[in-house]
C-alpha cells in the first residue's frame, strides 16, 4: 500500500502544479486526470512489451548475476528513452505546451 502512495504522490503534485500554473485557459480537472491515467497505461503497456521482447532476445541465465541484470537494464532503457524522445518531439512539432 505504501508503494502505491509513494507512486501517486508525485503524480498528484505534478497535476496540482500544472493546474495552478495555467492562469488563462485552465484544463478541466477531469481531462487532466484522464490524460495522466492514459499516459500511465500506455507506459505500462510499452514497458511490458519491451520486457517481453528483451527477455526473449537476452534471456537471463543467472538471475542473481549483477552484470547480467545491468546489461538487461541497459538494453531495455535505451528503447524507452527513444520512445520518450519521440513523444517529446511529436509534442513540440504540434506546438503544444505540456
Amino acid at each position: 500500500m505504501e508503494l502505491i502512495v509513494f507512486a501517486l504522490v508525485p503524480v498528484a503534485i505534478v497535476i496540482f502544479y500544472i493546474y495552478l500554473k495555467d492562469k488563462y485557459e485552465k484544463e478541466p480537472k477531469r481531462l487532466l486526470l484522464i490524460s495522466f491515467l492514459l499516459g500511465a497505461i500506455v507506459s505500462i503497456i510499452i514497458t511490458t512489451l519491451l520486457y517481453g521482447v528483451f527477455d526473449l532476445a537476452l534471456p537471463l541465465t543467472d538471475s542473481l548475476s549483477v552484470s547480467q541484470q545491468f546489461v538487461h537494464v541497459i538494453f531495455l532503457s535505451k528503447p524507452l528513452i527513444i520512445v520518450a524522445y519521440i513523444a517529446c518531439i511529436s509534442n513540440l512539432s504540434t506546438n503544444k505546451i505540456i
